[in-house]
């Protein structure tokens, strides 16, 4: 669904990564290429005398994120297509985060959707997100940086625009919500450069004063829709992110009174659903290749070996 990821199964809690190989990994000009890295591991839950999945979860920069909710539904696909879980006999996969315990269903087509989204040609799964705080009382201002709206920003000088004021949403992890409809507007999906998931050339280059995702969201409400871009902390613009997604959606439930959203990013489109004060993230999951890392790319030899099993998932 826009964002992939570099997967790899590790059930033995064999070797965690460090900082500079995932950033090789995930480099997409000297390296394989993928928004983060997932390392599939186990973790014992001590109160319950049991073992979770555990998504040991990557930014690509090497550094570790507590939640990433495109991750978790794509952890769920590769422990599935790895025969590590059959969701006909067990349809619900609790799979653990650095932000708690998330339940995933596999599903056929997303809830109160009539028909599936041409972007499900992978397996649709649904994840529990659990509990978000929303901060209603504090405003953060975003601005945009080498932003040109509407002109290319090749060869233009720098300069800093107000895009408006961000609302704090907390999903494990950290998101400032920003709706700008007009801005949104200004920069057209189609200079993103989909291929190699680059900066577009209008140069959204976001900032605010907290370390978090920015989402800059255009709401349609009778619609139901949302347009979301983000740029995630430690990675840059992406064409989608599953936190964001939900913070969006959190937003404009509190904003418009809808608990059920369809939200459009540049990789798909996802759907979120608002009840009991938790939330729900559905959408698809694709393998797209498996793949093995050249003998001296990394330098550890177990390293090696553990990437030769690895998997490429958006």
């Amino acid at each position: 669904m826009g964002n992939d990821f570099a997967v790899f199964v590790d059930l033995e809690n064999f070797y965690a990564p460090e900082i500079s190989e995932v950033k090789a990994v995930c480099d997409r000009h000297l390296g394989l290429g993928a928004d983060g890295l997932i390392r599939i591991t186990l973790q014992l839950d001590e109160d319950e005398d049991t073992s979770y999945f555990f998504m040991d979860y990557y930014n690509q920069d090497g550094s570790t994120a507590k939640m990433c909710g495109n991750g978790v539904r794509v952890t769920a696909h590769i422990i599935e297509l790895s025969g590590l879980h059959d969701f006909a006999a067990e349809p619900t996969l609790p799979v653990m985060t650095r932000a708690g315990l998330k339940q995933v269903e596999k599903t056929v087509k997303p809830s109160g959707s009539t028909s599936a989204p041409v972007n499900t040609s992978g397996s649709m799964y649904r994840v529990n997100m659990g509990h978000f705080h929303l901060d209603t009382k504090t405003q953060h201002p975003v601005t945009n940086l080498n932003s040109n709206a509407g002109v290319s920003a090749v060869n233009t000088p720098q300069f800093k625009r107000e895009v408006g004021m961000g609302m704090y949403v907390n999903m494990g992890n950290d998101h400032v919500v920003v709706e700008n409809a007009d801005f949104f507007d200004e920069l057209s999906h189609e200079q993103i450069d989909v291929q190699n998931h680059r900066q577009s050339l209008d140069g959204l280059s976001l900032q605010t004063a907290l370390d978090a995702n920015i989402e800059l969201i255009k709401v349609d409400v009778e619609a139901q829709t949302i347009q979301m871009r983000v740029q995630e902390r430690g990675v840059g613009e992406t064409l989608s992110c599953g936190t964001g997604i939900c913070a969006v959606s959190v937003y404009a439930q509190h904003k418009y009174g809808v608990d059920a959203w369809q939200v459009e990013v540049p990789g798909g489109v996802a759907y979120t659903q608002i009840a009991d004060g938790r939330i729900s993230l559905e959408g698809p999951a694709k393998l797209v290749g498996k793949f093995s890392m050249v003998e001296d790319y990394l330098d550890v030899p177990a390293v090696q070996e553990m990437f030769s099993g690895g998997q490429n998932v958006r």
